[in-house]
């Protein structure tokens, strides 16, 4: 686990230009910077005295929690001369979601300066220092990192931030690892046998599958230090952002234009209808769109016990999450943590720490906004109202009751706002 040291001592700062206002209280520093890009504003020379004398064991996280309420700062670290960064300096703005910026001291300097100045382009910026945490970071790092997810869970996002914050760490992202999984995506094929590209990534996914499979079995065994990073979604948003990153695919003609807007939500709402109707009555789906939206209705209410619990033998269902729905915990050499989608961006940092690395940024990718459907998806959540077997077969399952206790669903709880 990380492990908090004393704060530094907001006492401690030193003015580098009379063009700079700040006012120190006991709790916190109210700063002005210079007008000038790039100016020293406020700098902490004296880390370790305010470690206590002794210094400290790299690598630590420095956290600096702030607000900027004009332009923006950089906070880093820099030589005892003034003249070089040794430290990465990231950047907060006004307007940020985020209250704080972290840097990671990896490894030991002997006078280290926190230098904190003006990178607004335009004037001066401004904003309060509420406090400056010293944490050592845990060194017990995965060595392998499994990214095992049903998909439209950030998975890509998640991927390509721990790939920028380690490019030697060994990263795999897989979505089906077991028979039964690739057995459906195949019988799926089946369906659109002149379909190359779909048959190809059928091939490939059942190729890593496979060569991960037998790899992981090694690791294992050699007792390697891993990682499995998993999530879940509320059902219903999770069906209707895999139906539209499949939906040209489904409606081939599709217009996905303004001028085509009504008529396509028409089209999807009738086609779900459809789609669930068969499924609910056990009805078989003859043509590929009719199976294939019954495979994503099922999926994430499945996955669980077909993947997860089959691949490493771990029933999610006997665990405990915490207060925000993350679940962290370890079976031999193994390391589990599973989170919940929508608290994804306000759990990152967990979930990092969770790996043993100490610091990444989000990095979001596969959105839905970026792509072609997006104005028709958008509108179409907006308007749809789910039937009430929808909502029960989905709000009434083991799998929502499970994950989102004594929650409203968002559906039912915008209808009946």
């Amino acid at each position: 686990m990380d492990t908090e040291l004393p704060r530094i001592r907001l006492s401690t700062f030193y003015d580098h230009s009379t063009h700079a206002s700040c006012r120190i209280s006991d709790e916190s520093i109210e700063f002005g910077t210079p007008t000038e890009q790039w100016s020293f504003a406020i700098s902490f020379p004296t880390i370790i005295e305010s470690l206590g004398g002794d210094g400290f064991t790299a690598p630590i996280l420095i956290r600096v929690n702030a607000a900027v309420s004009r332009g923006a700062i950089g906070v880093g670290f820099i030589s005892l001369s003034l003249n070089k960064y040794v430290t990465s300096e990231p950047q907060l703005a006004a307007g940020h979601d985020s209250d704080h910026i972290d840097i990671l001291l990896d490894t030991f300097l002997s006078e280290p300066v926190l230098m904190i100045r003006n990178v607004a382009a335009n004037g001066p910026s401004a904003g309060t220092i509420n406090s400056i945490e010293v944490i050592t970071v845990n060194t017990d790092r995965c060595k392998h990192v499994l990214i095992h997810q049903m998909g439209k869970v950030g998975s890509v996002s998640i991927e390509n931030s721990l790939r920028l914050a380690d490019s030697k760490l060994p990263i795999t992202r897989l979505h089906m690892l077991c028979n039964e999984s690739l057995a459906e995506l195949s019988s799926l094929q089946s369906l659109k046998p002149n379909d190359v590209t779909y048959a190809d990534s059928l091939n490939r996914q059942i190729e890593e599958a496979l060569d991960f499979a037998h790899a992981h079995k090694q690791r294992r065994q050699a007792q390697t230090r891993i990682c499995v990073l998993s999530a879940y979604r509320d059902p219903m948003s999770f069906f209707l952002s895999s139906l539209f990153q499949n939906i040209q695919k489904l409606l081939p003609d599709i217009g996905l234009t303004a001028d085509t807007l009504d008529d396509d939500c028409e089209r999807i709402a009738s086609m779900i209808d459809q789609s669930v109707t068969r499924l609910l009555e056990g009805k078989t789906h003859a043509d590929f769109a009719s199976q294939f939206i019954a495979y994503l209705l099922n999926l994430p209410l499945t996955w669980f016990d077909r993947e997860f619990l089959a691949f490493h033998g771990i029933d999610i269902y006997q665990q405990n999450p915490d207060k925000y729905g993350l679940f962290v915990f370890e079976s031999d050499t193994t390391k589990y943590v599973v989170y919940r989608f929508e608290s994804l961006t306000n759990e990152f940092e967990n979930i990092v720490r969770s790996i043993g690395l100490p610091h990444a940024i989000p990095c979001h990718k596969n959105a839905a906004a970026d792509k072609p459907c997006a104005l028709t998806y958008s509108t179409f959540r907006q308007r749809f109202k789910p039937s009430e077997e929808l909502a029960l077969y989905y709000f009434g399952s083991r799998y929502y009751q499970f994950f989102y206790p004594n929650t409203i669903p968002r559906y039912l709880a915008r209808d009946a706002a």
